[in-house]
């Protein structure tokens, strides 16, 4: 679902509806009169597809999960007691990722307030900046992904039918 092609993220489709739910649910930590501003540095800093992308794969892996369990939720009683605290362990993991990631971009908004290494005036420097910061939400989204599938695979492993 990372991609939107052929479409826009405001059409009303049902891809594009679940690329803006997601993206939302990433970005939903963040204090709402500060979204703008984070948007502008976002478009000056010329990353805003990777971002947009990396956005969507939070949302979409948190999403994914909380779907899973959920429609495990009559079978997860059965899982014995370290599954079912490895479960609890993976999905807080799961869930502080989301919060580290607003810190993060918390961070590039104070950055860019307070001219860290003069990203606010020089366009080169914020989008090294960025992309800085890319690359650690890359690792954190790598993070996430494990987790996901740590959750899917004690549930699947124990819960047979």
């Amino acid at each position: 679902m990372g991609n939107l092609s052929s479409e826009k993220i405001a059409d009303n489709s049902e891809k594009s509806k679940r690329y803006r739910k997601c993206i939302y649910a990433t970005l939903n930590a963040i204090d709402t009169n500060k979204l703008k501003e984070l948007s502008e540095i976002i478009i000056s800093s010329e990353q805003t597809q990777s971002l947009f992308s990396i956005f969507n794969g939070f949302g979409s892996a948190i999403d994914d999960v909380i779907v899973y369990l959920y429609s495990k939720k009559d079978t997860i009683d059965k899982l014995d007691a370290l599954d079912l605290e490895n479960l609890k362990n993976s999905f807080e993991k799961l869930l502080s990722t989301k919060t580290i990631v607003s810190e993060m971009l918390n961070q590039l908004l104070l950055d860019y307030q307070n001219n860290k290494n003069f990203i606010k005036t020089n366009s080169t420097k914020l989008k090294s900046h960025v992309i800085e910061l890319y690359k650690q939400l890359v690792k954190k989204r790598e993070e996430l992904e494990k987790l996901k599938s740590d959750i899917f695979s004690i549930h699947t492993l124990k819960v047979m039918y």
